[in-house]
């Protein structure tokens, strides 16, 4: 499932939002601490969270909706594309996420719970 998602939403990127950057090569920032707690309460408490910033905050960025990503409703791969879509606009973001091009510095560990 997760590499016909990123398939499909680098389909829908390389066709119609050709001027952001790609998942497959940019870093995944959640914007706070209270974001990234939300994300990590999704099964992710392997991951290790750290507070970053942007060495270069002026190469590209993207900032979408991880509602998009929903994995209970994989669908088809023309309703991956269509969700792709929704995450490339950009708009209505309940659930954000940052994808960038700029290096990461990484400022404190924080705590995963």
């Amino acid at each position: 499932w997760l590499p016909l998602r990123e398939y499909a939403f680098e389909l829908v990127r390389s066709k119609e939002f050709k001027d952001l950057p790609s998942r497959l090569v940019a870093a995944f920032v959640c914007e706070t601490e209270a974001d990234m707690k939300k994300f990590m309460a999704n099964g992710r408490s392997f991951d290790m969270p750290y507070e970053v910033e942007l060495v270069e905050p002026s190469l590209p960025f993207h900032r979408g909706c991880l509602t998009a990503f929903d994995n209970a409703n994989a669908g088809t791969l023309n309703q991956l594309e269509e969700r792709a879509r929704v995450y490339w606009q950009g708009t209505n973001i309940l659930f954000p996420e940052l994808i960038t091009m700029s290096p990461l510095r990484i400022i404190r560990r924080l705590d995963n719970t």
